[in-house]
């Protein structure tokens, strides 16, 4: 697949600074805090941070696996992160010069966006031509059963936009 980290250890990571700040997030607000740390990271670095692809769903980009073990949370608060998933352990971020830029990524988004509600974060990835809108052109009746992949490509070059001051 591509480079970049474990959705799961990038969002352990959103977690641990939004309970450092005594915030705690929703499993939306997370998502979507993920998904602006993934673009903005690629949107600056030219390299994602999550290793695994965001699905177009009805409140914007998941992350699947993600959105699997944060589930029982539903709307409520996340109090704890995830370690284990399955069989398998969740890995903290690393702390090699590689994974800085993605733990600073995740804090300059907490920084510029955690403020916000998640509805309004939602909104967020709904702007006209954003990514998710395009794939929400293509296949309107959209539900998070269809499992339709944002193309990195399109997360890059949608970010590098924002960045650029393009968009």
């Amino acid at each position: 697949m591509m480079d970049g980290y474990n959705p799961l250890s990038v969002a352990n990571e959103l977690i641990a600074i939004a309970r450092d700040e005594g915030e705690y997030l929703t499993p939306l607000k997370l998502q979507k805090l993920l998904y602006f740390t993934h673009g903005y990271h690629w949107g600056i670095n030219n390299a994602p941070a999550v290793n695994k692809p965001f699905e177009a769903w009805p409140y914007g980009p998941v992350s699947r696996i993600v959105y699997s073990a944060y589930a029982d949370y539903e709307s409520e608060p996340i109090t704890q992160p995830v370690w284990r998933y399955f069989v398998h352990t969740v890995p903290p971020l690393e702390q090699d010069r590689n994974s800085e830029s993605v733990r600073e990524m995740a804090r300059r988004v907490w920084e510029t966006f955690g403020t916000f509600k998640a509805v309004d974060l939602s909104m967020r990835t709904h702007i006209e031509g954003s990514p998710w809108s395009n794939i929400k052109k293509r296949y309107p009746n959209l539900t998070a059963s269809k499992h339709i992949e944002i193309p990195e490509q399109d997360i890059r070059d949608y970010f590098r936009g924002i960045v650029q001051g393009v968009r």
